[in-house]
């Protein structure tokens, strides 16, 4: 359903990054619109975290044992990982202005596990500098014991721009 590009490093143990899953129900045959709904407001809030530069914000959409795969970059494995990471990738943000739009153009519901096929639309301002960057990518969302979903697995791209 999904093709990505731009990793030139493997995963030190690729096996960590899979996660078995049970047959998928397809959102419309089950009728339930709450994993939409809820995608879409979990989308609204990361866009809102990107343009406001709100480390917390962006931590918190990943479970502890998140695995995520930024674009030509080395994996990330665990919170451990992920949070220094993120840390500076907020900070390289800072002093920029950003207009964020975060969706999916669908997903699939497994029960307690969610994939989402994501899209995003960044246009940004620093300075007398501006530009727009899109891309997209795979989340592997875990709904947690309190019932929220949390991201597991992610890989992100950005559109090639000629």
């Amino acid at each position: 359903k999904a093709e990505v590009s731009g990793y030139f490093r493997p995963l030190a143990h690729p096996e960590a990054f899979f996660v078995a899953l049970p047959p998928a129900t397809a959102p419309e045959a089950a009728g339930d619109p709450a994993p939409a709904a809820e995608l879409r407001a979990l989308n609204a809030r990361n866009g809102a975290a990107v343009s406001g530069h709100d480390l917390e914000g962006r931590i918190g959409f990943y479970a502890e044992d998140a695995v995520i795969m930024p674009f030509a970059d080395t994996p990330k494995v665990g919170m451990a990982e992920i949070r220094p990471y993120m840390t500076a990738y907020v900070g390289t943000s800072q002093g920029a202005e950003l207009k964020v739009r975060v969706w999916n153009e669908g997903f699939e519901d497994f029960g307690r596990y969610v994939v989402e096929y994501s899209k995003f639309h960044v246009a940004w301002r620093a300075g007398e500098s501006s530009g727009v960057v899109s891309g997209g990518g795979i989340a592997l969302w875990r709904r947690e014991a309190d019932g929220r979903l949390k991201t597991l697995r992610q890989i992100g791209t950005h559109d090639h721009q000629p």
